[in-house]
């Protein structure tokens, strides 16, 4: 089963960006990443005493960097914002605010993920201004997800691109598609298990398939992919996703059998092994 910590979106997020930043990085601020010195990233406290509200705000995700272009390190604040919040730059700029507190003397880059289903354009900064005189203009790096075409993304080979493609813009028609998308990136990224299990919960979180889907998306699985790319599909899922897809590839095989199709055939264009297939046939004609 999927691990009970990759059940709250926030904590999903957190760990994807946390396990996969310079994926991340890489995918949305090429620039930014080709910069970052590798092996510098450490992780902070996100921790942030606010003096105002005497209470304790916590941030996201808080890294400190080193720049190749820079002489000192840097402070990295990621925000992953799924529900749409009225005033959120000035938030980030609370947030700001406390970093700025915490660390008097590092230069702080911000950024949001926005993920919500709304496709208002989210803004960037928050001005502080008068008729006569601009006070502030704070402005932060943002990503829209809504506002990404998801087949934009589906030829990446990046585990990020493969979780936040479920959270990209699509139309219900081809939620089929986005769902294929994601699992031949799984197949092809070669990912240690438990990344593979983050990144498939994540995409989940996203995307849901109704029955009726789940037995064209198998079908099409079939279909689409050579017999070894399932094989290793199955071997790289979790538990839980093994018998989501062991169920579908039962009603696969059923439909099989009302098309009247040999049973080497199935077999062949299944992957199932001979006895599985032989059993299913058995109580196919025995219900």
């Amino acid at each position: 089963m999927v691990n009970s910590d990759y059940t709250d979106y926030d904590k999903l997020f957190k760990l994807l960006v946390d396990t996969f930043l310079l994926e991340f990085l890489e995918l949305y601020f090429a620039e930014i990443a080709y910069l970052i010195k590798g092996d510098s990233i450490s992780e902070e406290n996100c921790e942030l005493l606010d003096l105002g509200e005497l209470r304790t705000k916590i941030a996201d995700l808080v890294f400190r960097v080193q720049m190749r272009d820079e002489s000192s390190r840097i402070i990295l604040h990621i925000e992953g914002q799924e529900q749409r919040v009225r005033d959120y730059n000035r938030q980030m700029f609370s947030y700001f605010v406390r970093l700025h507190e915490k660390y008097p003397f590092d230069k702080i880059l911000p950024i949001v993920v926005f993920s919500s289903g709304t496709k208002i354009e989210e803004m960037d900064e928050y001005i502080l201004e008068f008729t006569f005189l601009q006070v502030l203009k704070f402005k932060f790096l943002k990503v829209q997800l809504k506002q990404i075409d998801w087949k934009e993304y589906k030829d990446y080979l990046n585990p990020v691109a493969a979780a936040m493609l479920s959270r990209m813009k699509y139309s219900s028609s081809d939620k089929i598609d986005v769902k294929l998308a994601h699992t031949r990136m799984i197949a092809d990224l070669n990912l240690p298990t438990d990344q593979v299990e983050l990144v498939i919960a994540y995409f989940d979180s996203g995307l849901s398939l109704t029955a009726e889907e789940k037995v064209i998306y198998q079908q099409r699985l079939v279909e689409e992919f050579g017999q070894k790319e399932r094989e290793k599909i199955m071997r790289l899922v979790t538990s839980y996703h093994l018998e989501g897809f062991a169920e579908g590839m039962r009603k696969v095989v059923k439909n099989m059998l009302e098309d009247k199709m040999p049973l080497e055939r199935i077999i062949r264009l299944t992957g199932l092994p001979e006895a599985e297939v032989v059993r299913l046939t058995q109580e196919f004609y025995c219900s």
